[in-house]
């Protein structure tokens, strides 16, 4: 079972392949171990075996040709330097009962950097966890992703907003959270992180954040990954992926080690190209994505008026951004 598992993980994806190591290691060597001990009948040589490091020597062994296959397979890091100097930051610069909002993949990590309470974690994925923060970070209305936060506090946590609520009742509070603005009180400072690692999971964020409770269904925004070379002209708008036809692009935002660059070209071809030359990554993002909370949060100044009235940004280093709830 430990071996099939190790090999259904390189393509089941990254929840599988976070284990995959242990049960490759498992799958592939115990069985050729137990074989060699069941035929190795003399005592003699019995002995022999029973000395050497067999199960070390078999995976080294066995290994060899997974080389060049293990990078091809990698998801990447899931948290990089930029990401975590942003969440360690936090320890200096909030109180310690403050609850950090950032997508559950994230929250163990962020609370080992930031020694934080986070909205969720690996633990608390689902339900509650799941469906407030990815409507935080979908939304394109800054009341209502502050709202959102701040009822949430007021309510004593993620359970406390469904609890006791019908579907209905459910859509309800979303949607005068949305439409009026609320005097609430939340119970400690909340700060919510938007980063890149986390616009390249905009699918799944926007999936469970436009959820509609009633229909019991949620519409993914669409997000493509540019895995070629590419040209672009910021003056025209113009991007030229290697081995296709050129693209008007409605906006290009660069990311680069001296800060962001971004041009509007107002077209309507629900082409957002945003290019990450910290890492690497090229993303095309359609319109409902790129003009959500997580995108304009990550891309915008700290000065845009749309949002200085309900976030206060208080750090900054590109690829990630911390922002205080007002």
């Amino acid at each position: 079972p430990l071996f099939a598992l190790s090999f259904l993980s390189l393509k089941l994806g990254g929840r599988m392949v976070m284990f995959g190591v242990a049960s490759l290691s498992l799958g592939m060597v115990v069985p050729f171990y137990l074989l060699l001990e069941r035929y190795m009948v003399k005592d003699r040589i019995k002995g022999w075996v029973r000395a050497l490091p067999i199960p070390d020597l078999l995976l080294l062994f066995l290994l060899v040709p997974y080389v060049s296959l293990v990078p091809r397979l990698s998801q990447g890091p899931i948290l990089n330097v930029e990401h975590a100097s942003a969440l360690k930051s936090l320890r200096e610069t909030t109180p310690q009962d403050a609850i950090i909002w950032t997508w559950w993949d994230w929250g163990y990590a962020t609370q080992y950097f930031s020694r934080r309470e986070t909205i969720a974690d690996g633990a608390m994925h689902g339900g509650p966890h799941l469906y407030l923060p990815a409507a935080v970070y979908s939304t394109d209305n800054p009341r209502l992703a502050s709202q959102i936060i701040l009822y949430t506090s007021q309510a004593g946590g993620p359970e406390e907003v469904f609890q006791g609520k019908s579907a209905q009742e459910v859509m309800a509070v979303l949607g005068k959270l949305a439409n009026s603005a609320m005097d609430l009180k939340p119970h400690s400072e909340q700060y919510l992180v938007v980063s890149f690692d986390m616009l390249k999971l905009g699918f799944w964020i926007s999936k469970h954040g436009s959820w509609d409770f009633l229909e019991k269904k949620g519409e993914a925004e669409k997000i493509t990954r540019i895995k070629k070379s590419l040209k672009y002209s910021l003056n025209s708008g113009i991007v030229e992926i290697n081995g296709s036809d050129p693209l008007q692009a409605d906006s290009i935002d660069v990311l680069t080690q001296d800060g962001l660059v971004r041009e509007s070209y107002f077209r309507f071809n629900q082409r957002h190209f945003v290019l990450n030359f910290l890492n690497g990554d090229k993303l095309i993002l359609n319109d409902g994505l790129y003009n959500a909370m997580l995108t304009q949060l990550l891309l915008s100044g700290k000065d845009d008026h749309r949002f200085t009235k309900y976030f206060t940004l208080v750090f900054d280093n590109v690829y990630c951004k911390v922002y205080r709830i007002k």
